[in-house]
């Protein structure tokens, strides 16, 4: 009796030391990191909480600094220069002219515009009367398009020259939506028809003019961001005020002095990272950012010698596209910092050490959740940590998920299971009650029934929430997050995410309703994964030209299928959803696959029979796609 006990106490003593032992050797190696990152919080922690406390909306940042530096130079465009001054006298005059015309606090307009420092201006000012800007992907046309302004609510589009025959096929099909036209430079090109010349109506209108008072704060929605959500079409996530001043203490942790930063950011605006990471520099601490109107591999350190940049963005795919296209060593820039998302692992020292850039902050945050993380030392492959010791105080958990159904695995319980270290689980954050002091809060979508879609209850005790990534991440025993894959019907191409649903409700219409699954596949040494179709059809009697040509009229240009494979059936769900998890497993690999398999081959730009010799270019990366 009396040993079975001295068992029992000699077994717990010794798990004991040995937790008490693994703790100290993971403060060991952990320590200096959790320190410099905890100086960082403490240094952006006071900015967070006045934010917090002062609720300002975002213009109120550029307003104070239009006051005190009016003639310092906001953004640089091709060879323009914008000063602060310029900015909030555009905006204000957006304003007044959307207020004359009728608009109100909760409208909404849409904004289809390329890159130019007007975009920023046009959203800004919208928000001075409560009016929530919808940016729109420039890639859309047609039903995606139709698609995207419906689920804004969208009364009005404002668009570009570059996009009169897109409104214009809308406008035929939707009547009730109000369409402005803003050409920037050009007085040649027509103004559509029953459109209104925004540009021309902006010169009446003088910035000295009051406004009303529309008692916007920081909770208000300043704009809504479109995201698969990482299932089926595009959602407009709503982006508040908060969710875009918190880039203020965000870049805090990044930079010393971030108001002597000159930021080259070649990425999109209607996107999180350029139209919030990227513009927030200027409009939030007084940086000055240079926009470019699309991203040029062969340009990019080029630009950024020519415009004095200190920092730049990136995504994966860019970082990959400069190393093939800029090989030359000792290439002169002036940058130090870069940030971004999706840079890969295999090319992150190499990139780092060929261009001579001192710090690399990787982050990983979605549109309309609640979870963020940000690599604060350059460890490779990571999206940031947090400290062994702390993680089960952190809103961010990773539990357990099945490959099929992309949904939780829940024990006999019913409550979730965490993951062990190392071990893939998908990434859940927790939806605190008291929100006011929640440092990103879940904000959602325009559409109510989406946002709901998105929580889990239950989680790991009763009445709790967490928000849905549908990301799957990895934690190291030190703990380092890595991102892994993301689930649902969605994937990452060419820094866009890709609607599996929408390809195959294109596609399936083109070829007369057959069965089309959709999803992406990897390809060694690319970031994100290729589109990819498996269509219940005999090849032989498929017009690949037709199928090709149809689908760059109706499909955005990243969501065009890479492969096609032709299969003799498919097999259902017991919910009736088409089976993709084999078709994904065996790819593009013709080793594997019987089925024939065509690729878009962007040498002779049509679709061709996958042989040999090609499956080995495009895996050896002879073929780029």
């Amino acid at each position: 009796m009396w040993k079975t006990v001295i068992k029992i106490v000699c077994t717990i003593l010794f798990l004991t030391a040995l937790a008490k032992y693994r703790f100290l050797y993971i403060l060991s190696r952990t320590w200096k990191r959790d320190f410099r990152t905890y100086f960082r919080i403490c240094k952006a922690l006071p900015i967070f909480i006045k934010i917090k406390l002062s609720q300002k909306p975002v213009y109120y940042y550029l307003d104070e600094l239009a006051r005190k530096h009016p003639q310092k130079t906001a953004y640089i465009f091709e060879d323009e220069a914008w000063t602060f001054s310029a900015v909030k006298e555009f905006s204000d005059k957006i304003a007044i002219y959307f207020e004359r015309e009728g608009y109100c606090k909760g409208d909404s307009v849409a904004l289809l515009l390329n890159n130019c420092p007007e975009y920023v201006c046009i959203w800004l000012g919208l928000s001075r009367i409560g009016v929530v800007a919808a940016l729109i992907n420039t890639n859309l046309a047609n039903d995606p398009l139709i698609h995207s302004l419906n689920v804004a609510k969208c009364k009005a589009v404002i668009f570009g020259e570059n996009f009169c025959e897109s409104v214009s096929s809308c406008v035929e099909r939707r009547l009730n939506i109000k369409c402005y036209q803003y050409n920037r430079k050009s007085q040649t090109t027509q103004i559509t028809e029953n459109c209104t010349d925004l540009a021309k109506s902006l010169d009446s209108v003088s910035p000295d003019e009051r406004l009303s008072n529309y008692n916007i704060t920081s909770t208000d929605p300043l704009l809504y961001l479109y995201t698969s959500g990482t299932t089926g079409l595009p959602k407009a996530a709503v982006i508040n005020h908060n969710r875009m001043i918190l880039v203020k203490s965000f870049i805090a942790l990044l930079i010393s002095n971030p108001e002597n930063v000159i930021l080259y950011c070649p990425l999109p605006l209607h996107h999180g990272g350029g139209g919030l990471m990227g513009c927030g520099h200027a409009l939030l601490w007084g940086a000055t950012v240079v926009n470019k109107t699309k991203f040029s591999a062969s340009n990019y350190w080029k630009d950024c010698a020519k415009y004095k940049c200190n920092v730049a963005q990136y995504i994966g795919e860019m970082c990959r596209y400069i190393l093939s296209s800029c090989p030359e060593d000792n290439i002169k820039h002036p940058v130090k910092v870069m940030f971004g998302n999706g840079l890969k692992p295999n090319i992150w020292k190499v990139f780092q050490q060929k261009y001579k850039i001192s710090q690399v902050f990787e982050w990983y945050a979605c549109s309309e959740g609640n979870l963020c993380l940000l690599n604060l030392d350059n460890k490779v492959g990571s999206v940031g940590h947090i400290p062994p010791y702390l993680q089960k105080y952190s809103s961010l958990q990773l539990v357990r998920y099945s490959e099929e159904s992309s949904e939780p695995i829940r024990n006999v319980d019913g409550f979730c299971m965490k993951v062990g270290e190392n071990e893939p689980g998908l990434a859940i954050g927790a939806i605190a009650v008291n929100k006011r002091f929640e440092p990103l809060e879940y904000t959602g979508y325009v559409d109510a029934h989406e946002t709901k879609k998105k929580i889990l209850h239950d989680v790991f005790v009763k009445g709790d929430e967490y928000f849905n990534s549908g990301d799957v991440m990895s934690r190291d025993e030190i703990g380092y997050y890595y991102f892994v894959d993301r689930l649902g019907d969605t994937f990452r191409w060419k820094g866009e995410n890709v609607s599996t649903n929408e390809v195959e409700t294109v596609i399936s219409n083109l070829i007369g309703f057959k069965d089309v699954m959709a999803y992406g596949v990897e390809i060694p040494g690319t970031e994100g994964r290729a589109g990819m179709i498996s269509i219940v059809h005999d090849h032989t009697s498929m017009d690949m030209d037709f199928l090709l040509s149809s689908c760059k009229r109706n499909l955005p240009s990243y969501a065009i299928p890479i492969f096609v494979r032709f299969v003799k059936s498919s097999s259902l769900t017991s919910t009736y959803k088409l089976k993709k998890f084999n078709l994904k497993s065996e790819g593009f690999n013709i080793n594997v696959v019987t089925d024939t398999i065509y690729i878009c081959n962007p040498a002779v730009g049509k679709y061709e029979v996958l042989t040999p010799k090609l499956y080995s270019e495009i895996n050896n990366g002879t073929i780029r796609l």
